[in-house]
């Protein structure tokens, strides 16, 4: 199933407008979120930990390693900081493998705004604790524990989203 998310096909009252969203994670399914949100009409940031492919991205506008045949739109700025990502973001995707949201939540928490959405849009448990990742993200992330934050599983094929 194909979904048409272009800017035309926004509600009256989201054109025009830009919204601010980061999404941490640069991965397939990352850069393939990233690509969507832009292509709506969104500034989107993209975080990922490798500076060196955050600089390949910038300049490239692909993402080489994970989805080499994806343009990436101009209004999508990697980054491999993350307060740069997620300071002023209006809502926060976080896209990175279980084993490293403890982590990544503890990262972000300085840098988010205290009413800022935060969709974890990644699967699976924690390995070790066998915690769902809502339950990994509440205690270790005073901010994302209190904004709304959805769970979104990941496809199996971020290509399938583009």
């Amino acid at each position: 199933m194909t979904v048409d998310i272009t800017a035309e096909k926004l509600p009256e009252s989201r054109r025009g407008r830009m919204h601010r969203i980061a999404v941490v994670g640069s991965g397939s399914w990352g850069t393939a979120l990233a690509v969507v949100a832009a292509t709506a009409g969104n500034e989107v940031r993209l975080w990922g930990r490798d500076a060196g492919l955050m600089d390949e991205i910038a300049t490239t506008r692909r993402n080489a390693r994970n989805l080499p045949d994806i343009d990436i739109p101009p209004n999508v700025t990697a980054t491999a900081d993350i307060g740069a990502a997620i300071g002023d973001a209006e809502a926060v995707l976080v896209v990175t493998p279980s084993k490293t949201l403890r982590e990544m939540c503890r990262a972000m928490a300085p840098h988010l705004g205290r009413d800022v959405p935060v969709a974890l849009c990644c699967k699976g448990i924690e390995r070790g604790t066998g915690l769902l990742l809502s339950q990994v993200r509440r205690p270790n992330c005073r901010i994302i524990r209190s904004a709304r934050c959805p769970a979104r599983p990941s496809p199996a094929r971020a290509r399938s989203a583009i």
